[in-house]
């Protein structure tokens, strides 16, 4: 009944009469008039100016036409992922994720997701690399990781979802510990560990170019697998490092110091197949985005 009522009065705008309005709706005008005048009525304020020959809106009806407007698309947009969702034979997505960042931050948004629309959501941990491969062959529906990871590959849609920031790490015993911002050009000599090209092959690269814009190579020490090795030598203070702050937020016996003056960045997205032919995913990927969005 809502959707007609809006339907009615945005003929009503875009007609420019209420009898116009009746034609294309097979109405009759006084029933038109009638759904404006309850419309009216229920807002409490008036949407037309009836006093001269043709209805004009008056100044809150032209923001009411705007609202208006939006809803329809956004529910037709809608409306069509569900039906599209209701005669799909899939009802579960494979979702690849890295690891802490997703335990911190999905829970809540695929406990809504998933409620929302009778969908299963199964996950597997993985490096980034992991993820894009299982991607390309078929194993996930959907992966968390880097943006320069995704955007090599034309096969996969990726969205962007965070743009984290970028810290030096170091053990609560470091000089530096107590440090608010820290430049990058005075960590040149620091001995650092550093996640390897396992990890994710692009993430590497873009990460070992950023100290070059930065005018210095890192005095590496070690290379690893997985955060867990990463995290260990900087607690023992044998090694500092550079990662996300967000990535490590669940980590104690650290101290996350702000980086300034760096080309040091990381963006986080999620990518599917773009022939993907399960309706869920997409729709999961922008529900991602918009969780995010309102995180910020």
């Amino acid at each position: 009944m809502f959707k007609n009522t809006i339907n009615i009065f945005i003929e009503v705008v875009e007609q420019g009469s209420f009898s116009a309005a009746a034609k294309k709706l097979f109405m009759t005008q006084s029933a038109v008039s009638q759904q404006i005048n309850h419309l009216e009525k229920e807002l409490g304020y008036q949407l037309f100016n009836r006093k001269e020959y043709r209805p004009k809106l008056t100044e809150a009806g032209e923001l009411y036409y705007q609202l208006c407007r939006n809803i329809i698309q956004d529910y037709y947009k809608r409306e069509k992922q569900i039906r599209e969702i209701a005669t799909t034979t899939s009802s579960k997505i494979q979702l690849a994720i890295t690891g802490n960042f997703e335990q911190q931050y999905f829970p809540d948004m695929l406990k809504s997701f998933i409620s929302n629309n009778h969908v299963k959501v199964g996950t597997r941990q993985s490096t980034f690399q992991e993820g894009v491969e299982c991607l390309l062959d078929g194993k996930v529906d959907l992966a968390f990781g880097l943006m320069n990871e995704f955007i090599r590959y034309p096969e996969l849609e990726s969205y962007r979802v965070l743009a984290s920031h970028i810290c030096f790490v170091c053990s609560e015993d470091h000089p530096l510990s107590g440090y608010d911002t820290v430049s990058i050009r005075e960590l040149s000599d620091e001995p650092i560990v550093v996640l390897s090209p396992k990890m994710g092959k692009y993430y590497y690269e873009d990460f070992m170019e950023a100290f070059r814009k930065d005018g210095f190579l890192p005095n590496i020490i070690k290379e690893v697998d997985n955060m867990g090795d990463f995290i260990l030598p900087i607690r023992l203070g044998e090694a500092s490092g550079f990662s996300a702050r967000e990535v490590l937020e669940s980590y104690s016996g650290i101290a996350m110091i702000n980086l300034k003056d760096t080309s040091h960045q990381a963006l986080y997205g999620i990518a599917h197949r773009k022939d993907t032919s399960n309706h869920f995913v997409p729709l999961f990927a922008e529900e991602l985005v918009k969780y995010f969005q309102e995180y910020k």
